[in-house]
């Protein structure tokens, strides 16, 4: 399987996409936060804190999207076994 195929693969999930949105504004948020409290251009917090939560919210959106494949392998097993007759 090349990178190429494991990227599209991988980003064909609308949570895993949103997640990583979140997660580079995230980053960006956190670093213009470090940026302004460097150059002393005033209050640098609110940018901190966004980050923060848009890093928080990243990481829940890639632990749905974890849930919701191991949820859709259970119920493909669990009608794989209905059809085919196995308790």
């Amino acid at each position: 399987m090349s990178v190429l195929t494991l990227f599209k693969k991988i980003m064909n999930t609308k949570y895993v996409c949103s997640g990583i949105l979140l997660f580079l504004a995230g980053l960006a948020m956190i670093t213009l936060g470090y940026l302004i409290r460097e150059n002393n251009w005033g209050k640098y917090g609110w940018a901190l804190i966004l980050g923060v939560l848009l890093l928080g919210g990243s990481f829940l959106l890639f632990l749905y999207s974890l849930i919701r494949k191991m949820d859709y392998q259970a119920l493909k097993e669990e009608r794989s076994k209905k059809i085919t007759g196995e308790d």
